[in-house]
C-alpha cells in the first residue's frame, strides 16, 4: 500500500481542515474542490526540494517549514498539509519552459528518483502548476490531501 496525495484548491486552512474527515479526501462529497490525484508525491520533502528549485530557497529550512505545515489529522491515517505561498507562487508563474527546466532534475532527487519517470513527473508538474494559478486566481491556497 502506497501513500495517497491529493493535492486540492481550498479557500483557507478550515476548509481545508474539513477533508480530513471526508471519505475519499478533497475531490469526493460533501464539496468536492479542485483536485489533482499525484499519488505518492509527498509534500514535505519533495515538495521543499521543488520551490528551492523554483524559488532559490534554503532546501533543509524549507523542509523544517513543510513537515509544520499540517492543518488537520484524521485517527484513520489521515494529514492535511498546506503547501507554501512561496511555492504556490512560484507555480503559478512559472512558464512552461521553466517547468520543463526544473523536471529533470526534479526527477533525480533522492524521494523521486526511480518512483517518477521524468514524463509522468512534467505531467503532474503541469496539472500542479494549472492548480497552483487556479488557487491564485480565486484568491485560494493549495494543499494536500494524504492517507496511507
Amino acid at each position: 500500500m502506497g501513500l495517497l496525495c491529493d493535492y486540492f484548491i481550498a479557500a483557507d486552512d478550515e476548509q481545508a481542515a474539513l477533508t480530513a474527515t471526508w471519505l475519499g479526501g478533497p475531490s469526493a462529497s460533501p464539496g468536492a474542490l479542485p483536485t489533482a490525484d499525484l499519488k505518492g508525491l509527498d509534500p514535505i520533502v519533495p515538495m521543499a526540494t521543488l520551490e528551492s528549485m523554483l524559488t532559490g530557497g534554503d532546501v533543509e529550512a524549507l523542509v523544517a517549514a513543510n513537515a509544520g505545515a499540517s492543518v488537520a489529522e484524521a485517527q484513520d491515517a489521515v494529514w492535511v498539509h498546506r503547501l507554501s505561498d512561496a511555492l504556490t507562487d512560484a507555480l503559478a508563474g512559472a512558464s512552461p519552459d521553466r517547468l520543463r527546466q526544473v523536471v529533470e532534475p526534479w526527477s533525480r532527487t533522492e524521494e523521486l528518483a526511480g518512483w517518477w519517470d521524468p514524463g509522468d513527473l512534467a505531467e503532474a508538474l503541469a496539472e500542479l502548476a494549472d492548480l497552483a494559478r487556479r488557487a491564485r486566481g480565486g484568491g485560494g491556497a493549495l494543499y494536500c490531501w494524504m492517507s496511507l
